[in-house]
């Protein structure tokens, strides 16, 4: 991988990556800058040393994943319900019509909610668009395992939403 391809990887994911990060350790915009920073160091790292990378976007959220681990294992604590607080939407709200802005910020909610395994293929999935083959690279599991997880993350998401 060449500089120049680096950079590209860099302004192609960096965005992504920094809303994986956040969303799934939503205490600070500072610790998810930290976890992109340092996984792009990593995937650099990766690089320089000579390991082959055949996606790097999968790398890269791997790299990210593993670093939310660690940060996890630290005993850090987060929450989605600061999201709102701290002004942050998945989408651009300038286009959202506040009806849609109130139902984003319940849904967020909900998210926060399910268990931890749930909420990270939810975020994966519909925040950063993966596929279940990519999530399954990035988190080490099967293809298939991913998409039951999904399913049954969907599901319990529905009955949490409209418990009737």
């Amino acid at each position: 991988m060449t500089v120049s391809e680096f950079t590209k990887l860099y302004d192609d994911h960096a965005d992504a990556i920094y809303r994986y990060c956040f969303f799934r350790l939503s205490q600070n915009k500072a610790l998810a800058e930290d976890l992109v920073q340092e996984a792009y160091m990593r995937t650099w790292k990766a690089v320089a040393s000579g390991q082959q990378i055949d996606n790097g976007k999968t790398f890269l959220f791997t790299v990210a994943h593993n670093l939310v681990i660690d940060t996890y294992r630290k005993k850090q604590t987060f929450s989605l319900d600061n999201l709102t607080d701290a002004g942050f939407s998945p989408e651009d709200k300038s286009n959202v019509s506040p009806q849609t802005q109130a139902e984003i910020s319940e849904m967020l909610v909900h998210i926060n909610k399910l268990p931890d395994n749930y909420r990270q293929v939810i975020l994966l999935r519909f925040v950063e668009n993966l596929g279940p083959k990519d999530i399954a690279e990035i988190v080490g599991e099967s293809e298939n395992n991913v998409s039951v997880r999904l399913n049954r993350a969907i599901t319990q998401l529905k009955n949490e939403m409209n418990p009737e």
